[in-house]
């Protein structure tokens, strides 16, 4: 079987859910998530996980802490693990 890998270096700054924008990618419990929208007066946000397949989603507080993604520095492809 063969295995493609790609690494990606993201510029990132630690900040909170509410700081985010709308359609902004962060990471979050170690996946890739994107902000879907606000519920203005809740103090929550709705996110969804980067993913194919049935993706998880849920309302998540606005100060949770997370690690936004300005934008992707390097990105090198390879397989079997060679990057």
């Amino acid at each position: 079987m063969l295995i493609y890998l790609m690494w990606i270096e993201f510029d990132t700054e630690k900040t909170t859910l509410g700081r985010v924008p709308v359609g902004g990618l962060f990471t979050y419990n170690n996946k890739i998530w994107i902000m879907v929208n606000t519920l203005v007066g809740k103090g929550k946000r709705l996110v969804v996980n980067v993913g194919n397949g049935c993706r998880e989603s849920f309302l998540l507080a606005s100060s949770e802490e997370v690690c936004y993604i300005i934008e992707a520095k390097n990105i090198q492809e390879g397989t079997n693990g060679s990057h």
